[in-house]
């Protein structure tokens, strides 16, 4: 046999607290503003010519080469 419960009275009603909203539009407007100050939306981001030396970097960090030698010396202890 299955309980019924009885329905509240009243149902509490929700209801969105606006200043935690004004907190969080403020807090976003902020951003966006330091992030216009310091140049963000107003030309590049990204400088072209590292764009290379950069993805030499990443192949290189993916795939190490090393010595048969190196490995050891990784891990030998530092102290």
């Amino acid at each position: 046999m299955t309980a019924v419960l009885a329905s509240p009275a009243a149902v509490p009603r929700l209801r969105r607290d606006r200043r935690r909203w004004a907190w969080g539009v403020g807090g976003a407007a902020l951003l966006v503003w330091s992030l216009a100050g310091a140049g963000l939306f107003s030309g590049p981001v990204v400088n072209p010519a590292g764009l290379r030396q950069f993805g030499r970097f990443a192949s290189a960090a993916l795939s190490p080469r090393g010595t048969p030698g190196s490995s050891r010396c990784s891990r030998r202890r530092p102290w």
